[in-house]
């Protein structure tokens, strides 16, 4: 799952990982992960930014615009939703879970 900042200079990119030791009896297969939400410059493809939280496979992300200022909204398989403060450059200043 990816997002795009408006000005197309960055993309929010969050998935899941699968443990390469760990088996879950479950599922049947290799056991998952959270990955984080994971910043990259789209010009150089780098990862300019790791946005921690999540503890489980983030479902939903949106980039919104409140009184002026950016935020990217998350909703993960935990039942949270986190809430992430960015800057004009969109880089993270805070964070906080918001339910």
């Amino acid at each position: 799952m990816c997002v795009f900042s408006p000005d197309l200079q960055r993309v929010f990119a969050a998935g899941k990982l699968k443990h390469r030791d760990k088996y879950s009896g479950d599922d049947d297969d290799l056991a998952i992960a959270a990955g984080p939400i994971k910043v990259f410059d789209i010009l150089s493809g780098n990862v300019v930014e790791t946005l921690k939280g999540p503890k489980e496979e983030v479902t939903d992300m949106k980039l919104v615009e409140f009184r002026g200022e950016p935020f990217l909204i998350c909703g993960s398989q935990d039942g949270y939703i986190w809430k992430y403060a960015l800057n004009q450059d969109y880089r993270c200043e805070c964070s906080w879970i918001v339910w």
